[in-house]
């Protein structure tokens, strides 16, 4: 589990209006359009509800009771009034009175005068109760930033307009503040006036509503009259009466054969899915875009059907049972000569569009900017007769790929977790899946129940790291925690507040310890035991509340004798996996025993899942096919409903990220996909003529790594076993030819060179170890550094990569690629012993944690090189060495060469911590004063391999101004007779 970035939110969540989940800019004609019609489906307006908070405010008086920018200037509005004239900045009223939970009507007229379109605009934002400051409101502002929500959009040169739009005030707001801003910056002026707030029953002014409203405009011809429209859909079900053609002909010879038909009032997602299938039919075949058919225009000849709603959907499948469908699924269909793509939601019909689209017509969405869309003046299709469910309900990539939305989307994927629940997304795709891990519904122990806050008046509460599990006043009071903080949020039952231990170790109580010996030893007996307990306390006063807990480090093997309730979702995660294997094969196999081991006690089960190196985001991972194999045995489990994969969402143009996401996303939606014909595929289209070359990296670096029998954990260092000489000489040579097939396709050149940046990353990084052996074997090897690092550099720079692994920057990268390594030298306490029987763990093989412990040159390292760590940095573990770096086979002591930087060498004050998680040594200064490196034995050998996450020997700095700097050169690992 990592520490993630969550993006700012403000809206509703999913179920009710979003306000906050909308991409596109909305034009001051696209808004006046709704601006007082009631939404499809929304009850008549209750004018009676209507009470003014702030009536016409034309700015008369001047700029009270506005402050901020801008003039008040008399006789420049509409008829004469006065107005605010802003050139940049805002002026904001605030304290406007408001009841939480009810709706205001908020108007204005504006003018742009020479502004950029996009650069005026207001933002609403409300205070009361624990509200966070937040923006609201159906449209986005794009700032250099980012974006953020706003009541609307405009600019250009445009005279008065109004612009009038309905929001919702959040439970426990009491008050609105106004924002009229002109963006700083920018040219030309904004003027605003007439501003009024009102209290109303009119429907909430959606993101979705407004875009429905201008697709609609752009898309529909106007309507027939209606016995018109009646005859013109009667003579398309006559035409379905007839047999269907062998073949469909979309389009002939650059002429499209075929309408696109919706409903009169589609959503937008189904109107934005039409559209996209109308344009993507005219860039495929180059004919002009099909035109559109609606209920209320039906179009002669045949058509393509999309979405359920229509009358004529209706009539041409009457027998669908669409409600089987669940939220994703979708039919298509092939009546007469027409094709219906439906789904059960107007997501349902997205995904089918985009599965017809990818399955059918062969367009390829391969990563978030490059789509592949075949070419053919003449596009024929068979009948066809598909139904489309997700075996996984939930799923999701969160890498910085993934989480793109048209890239997610387009591709099946619906999971909305995390940080990525914070990305705007564009109301025309707006169906996602945000019931689990929604920022701010969830919470760690600590979180609940800080320490600080209560230790010292229950002492009894706390034990071992995490809690005591069994304390019947803890349990309650997590459950008054719990129900606080979800008192405010009206949708409960549409989502699962995660409750979660803290993430690290636990040295169970003795009540905790008596309740997991007697299921199974398994701490997480105690675990589910309170989760069990603490989600009926919470539904003792929310009982609509559902809880979800992590299955997590200590608590992953499932207990013995017990189950889980349907009330409660468990969430086991793997970041103790071997990612060279699928998860329950090899070293995985006891994780996999586990998995299977929750799915027999509890009906639900959503997996979270690591599958990008946190050590080595741009290093070569060959876990591609292991995911592929692991997706297709999780659909074996048939309470396993929901997928969540922790990918790179640290930084873009990770190792394949873009290709991960892709194969993992057919997967997801089909286990029985053929992956390696899939991937074939992808290659072929995204590398062009080096698809195949391509293509049989990704095939090396799978046989390498099953030859090897390399480990590959969740932080893998660039030391592994797997990057032989032989492994990166294939390789390089495989893309000096990818490059050379490609030369004059600089789209492919730049996907060869993407994929090729983690190869030139190892040989960069060890290239004096590889010239050393090559050397020694008389083998040619040329590093070629000049041109080997300009390019690396230049693939950086073009792919916008900010973190070659978790925390470390490029700068610091830089620095590390620029030491000159030299051959190690070994320690005199191993050079008798045969070289079985000890092993080196220099600087490249050690974890580091927090941006300031780095590699750094250093002259008296065995190697010139050597892990630096502040020595006023606290106690925190930044030096790990994971025991399963050691040798399988046998027990072994382990050292640590050391030595330190301070002002007071003689000093009888802590140097650093070396240590395990049951036992530590506190290595005083002036055992190292004479400023050399020392082997310091650590405690509590002999160790022996373990793929435990927490079994680790530690180096921790003592948090002190007098200690400058520890440098830690290496660990040596001796085997013990």
């Amino acid at each position: 589990m990592r520490n993630f970035t969550i993006h700012p939110y403000s809206g509703p969540w999913r179920g009710i209006p979003t306000f906050a989940s909308c991409m596109a800019l909305f034009t001051s004609a696209t808004l006046s359009l709704i601006s007082s019609a009631p939404a499809l489906g929304e009850p008549p307006p209750q004018q009676d509800a209507a009470r003014n908070l702030i009536a016409g405010d034309n700015f008369e008086n001047g700029m009270a009771p506005w402050w901020g920018s801008g003039n008040a200037v008399k006789g420049v509005g509409p008829q004469g009034a006065a107005a605010l004239k802003l050139s940049s900045g805002y002026a904001c009223h605030d304290k406007i009175a408001v009841p939480g939970g009810s709706r205001c009507r908020i108007s204005m007229a504006v003018k742009s005068d020479g502004a950029p379109v996009g650069s005026v605009y207001a933002q609403v934002s409300f205070r009361g109760g624990d509200l966070a400051p937040a923006w609201y409101g159906p449209a986005v502002i794009h700032l250099n930033w980012g974006t953020e929500p706003a009541l609307f959009v405009t600019g250009g040169t445009q005279d008065w307009s109004t612009f009038s739009a309905v929001v919702i005030v959040p439970d426990g707001g009491d008050q609105v503040l106004i924002y009229l801003r002109k963006q700083d910056g920018t040219g030309g002026d904004a003027m605003f006036s007439r501003v009024s707030v009102e209290l109303t029953a009119d429907p909430a002014t959606t993101a979705a509503e407004v875009e429905r409203q201008g697709l609609a405009s752009k898309l529909l011809p106007p309507p027939l009259d209606p016995a018109t429209a009646a005859a013109g859909i009667q003579m398309a079900m006559a035409a379905a009466a007839g047999s269907s053609p062998k073949q469909l002909t979309l389009a002939s010879n650059g002429v499209m054969r075929y309408h696109v038909h919706v409903g009169t009032n589609a959503e937008a997602i189904v109107l934005h899915s039409a559209d996209e299938l109308s344009t993507t039919l005219a860039k495929i075949s180059g004919a002009p875009s099909p035109t559109f058919s609606y209920d209320g225009h039906p179009a002669a000849g045949p058509l393509i059907v999309i979405g359920r709603d229509s009358v004529l959907a209706k009539g041409l499948c009457p027998t669908i049972a669409f409600e089987q469908l669940g939220p994703d699924g979708f039919v298509i269909r092939t009546v007469g000569p027409h094709l219906v793509i439906a789904g059960n939601t107007p997501g349902g019909t997205m995904y089918g569009v985009d599965w017809f689209l990818d399955h059918k017509l062969g367009v390829k969405w391969l990563s978030p900017d490059f789509t592949y869309i075949p070419t053919e003046a003449t596009i024929r299709i068979d009948p066809v007769t598909t139904e489309e469910i997700p075996r996984f309900g939930f799923r999701q990539v969160l890498s910085a790929e993934g989480q793109d939305k048209a890239f997610a989307a387009h591709n099946l994927l619906n999971g909305n977790s995390h940080g990525a629940y914070g990305i705007l997304s564009p109301a025309t795709i707006d169906h996602w899946d945000g019931s689990w891990q929604r920022p701010g519904l969830t919470a760690s122990f600590y979180d609940l129940l800080p320490p600080d806050k209560f230790q010292k008046a229950h002492p009894d509460w706390y034990a071992g790291g995490q809690v005591a599990m069994m304390n019947p006043g803890l349990r309650q009071s997590m459950a008054d925690a719990i129900v606080a903080r979800l008192k405010s949020v009206s949708d409960r039952s549409s989502f699962w507040f995660g409750f979660m231990d803290n993430d690290w170790d636990w040295r169970m109580d003795p009540a905790s310890a008596a309740f997991a010996h007697a299921h199974g030893d398994a701490p997480s007996g105690p675990r589910l035991d309170m989760a069990i307990d603490v989600a009926n306390r919470v539904r003792e006063v929310l009982p609509d509340a559902r809880i979800a807990f992590n299955a997590y480090h200590w608590s992953f093997s499932p207990p013995t004798g017990m189950s889980v309730p349907d009330s409660l979702l468990v969430y086991p995660m793997t970041i103790h996996l071997d990612y060279s294997t699928p998860l329950n094969v090899g070293r995985n196999e006891k994780l996999g025993k586990d998995i299977a081991g929750w799915n027999a006690i509890s009906n639900n089960i959503l997996l979270w899942d690591h599958i990008t190196n946190f050590s080595g985001f741009i290093q070569p991972t060959p876990n591609i096919y292991p995911i592929c194999k692991t997706i297709r045995w999780l659909s074996t489990m048939p309470h396993i409903h929901g997928y969540f994969a922790e990918g790179s969402w640290n930084t873009r143009g990770a190792e394949f990220a873009s290709l991960r996401a892709w194969i993992m996303a057919r997967m997801l939606w089909n286990p029985q996909t053929d992956y390696e014909t899939a991937l074939a595929g992808y290659c072929d289209r995204f590398y062009g003529a080096a698809g195949k070359i391509v293509k049989a990296y990704i095939d090396l670096a799978h046989s390498a790594s099953a030859a090897a029998h390399a480990p590959i954990w969740e932080k893998t260092n660039v030391d592994s076993p797997l990057f032989t000489l032989e492994f990166v000489k294939e390789a390089d040579a495989l893309f000096d030819r990818a490059e050379v097939a490609v030369a004059h396709d600089t789209v492919s050149l730049k996907h060869v060179r993407q994929a090729r940046l983690p190869v030139d990353y190892v040989i960069l990084l060890r290239r004096q170890e590889y010239m050393d052996e090559a050397a020694q074997h008389h083998v040619t090897f040329g590093v070629d550094l000049d041109r080997r690092l300009a390019r690396f550099n230049q693939t950086v720079k073009d792919e916008g990569i900010t973190q070659y692994r978790q925390d470390g920057s490029m700068a610091e990268l830089a620095g590390v690629m620029a030491i000159n390594r030299r051959a190690s030298i070994p320690p005199s306490l191993v050079l008798r012993l045969p070289r079985t029987d000890w092993k080196e763990i220099q600087d490249l093989g050690i974890n580091r944690y927090y941006s300031t412990t780095i590699v750094v040159p250093d002259d008296q390292a065995s190697d010139g090189a050597a892990v630096r760590v502040n020595g006023s940095d606290g106690g925190a573990w930044v030096v790990q060495l994971k025991h399963h770096c050691l040798p399988e086979e046998g027990q072994w002591n382990l050292y640590a060469e050391v030595r330190i930087e301070a002002d007071n060498m003689q000093s009888n004050e802590t140097a650093f911590t070396i240590g395990t998680q049951a036992h530590s040594l506190s290595v005083p200064l002036h055992d190292l004063s004479d400023g050399r490196y020392h082997l310091i034995q650590a405690p509590g050998g002999p160790v022996h391999y373990s793929t435990g996450d927490q079994d680790i020997t530690y180096i921790a700095p003592p948090g002190s101004r007098n200690v400058h700097h520890i440098y830690v050169d290496r660990f040596v690992a001796v085997r013990v007779p």
